[in-house]
């Protein structure tokens, strides 16, 4: 039995692929859980149309991300931190920490699997940051100062 997959299953295949499996593990396993539909031409028409409307979705979201790449370009971005008195913090900056800086005091949305930290931030400074999108790439600086 030919089914669309309708989410990614780990071991099995990604979303919107279609699989060959038998008709029992169909009907008795991944359609009761909502994990595929069957593959008939009303199902493969729609899953053209909603594989058209995500490439779409995708292109906008890419190049925005590249606007908001242009907009960030050699910005400075200052986090305030908890450290000790020499200057170690007590916790390493994470991606999801300065892409919420970086919405918080530019208003841009920049998602943090894009933002590259070549070691971890672990003490107070100054730090270059990349952040590449596609085949794009900037950089701005991070001020990571004490917090009184």
């Amino acid at each position: 039995m030919r089914v669309i997959l309708l989410k990614d299953i780990k071991g099995f295949g990604k979303k919107h692929e279609v699989k060959e499996v038998s008709p029992g593990y169909a009907r008795n396993f991944l359609i009761p859980k909502k994990l595929v539909e069957i593959a008939a031409p009303p199902a493969m028409a729609k899953l053209a149309n909603d594989m058209a409307m995500e490439e779409a979705e995708e292109k906008i979201k890419q190049n925005l991300l590249e606007k908001n790449l242009n907009d960030l370009s050699e910005k400075t971005i200052i986090l305030k931190e908890n450290a000790n008195d020499l200057g170690h913090l007590f916790a390493r900056i994470h991606q999801e920490e300065i892409s919420d800086a970086i919405k918080n005091e530019f208003r841009l949305d920049i998602p943090a699997e894009f933002i590259v930290i070549d070691e971890p931030i672990k003490a107070l400074g100054k730090f270059n940051i990349k952040v590449g999108v596609g085949g794009k790439e900037t950089t701005f600086t991070l001020v990571v100062e004490k917090k009184e």
